[in-house]
C-alpha cells in the first residue's frame, strides 16, 4: 500500500520516492512491517524491515541502494540496454 512521498538523500542527490508499505495477511501492529521507497525514475531506493522479537525487542533492518542507473521507458535500465545493443551489433 503506498503511504506518502518522501524525500530521501542519496548519492544523487534528494529523490522524491514513494513510500509503500507492505504487511504480512493477518499480521498486527506487533508483527513484521516492511517499507520500500521507490524513486520512478530509479527504482528502489531504500528497503525497511522492522520485525518485533518475541522478547518485545524491535528488530530492524534498512538497506539503501547506493548506485543506480535511470530507467528507459521500457522499464529497463542503461546498463542493460546497452548489453542488449551490444549483443545486436556482434549478431
Amino acid at each position: 500500500v503506498a503511504e506518502t512521498i518522501e524525500t530521501l538523500s542519496t548519492p544523487l542527490g534528494k529523490l522524491k520516492c514513494i513510500k509503500v508499505r507492505q504487511r504480512k495477511p493477518g499480521a498486527t501492529d506487533t508483527d513484521e512491517d516492511s517499507f520500500v521507497w521507490v524513486a520512478p525514475k530509479y527504482g528502489i531506493v531504500k528497503i525497511e524491515i522492522n520485525k518485533e522479537s518475541r522478547g518485545g525487542v524491535l528488530l530492524r533492518t534498512v538497506i539503501t541502494i547506493s548506485k543506480f542507473e535511470e530507467k528507459r521507458p521500457n522499464g529497463r535500465s542503461d546498463r542493460n540496454s546497452s548489453i542488449s545493443d551490444e549483443k545486436k551489433k556482434e549478431d
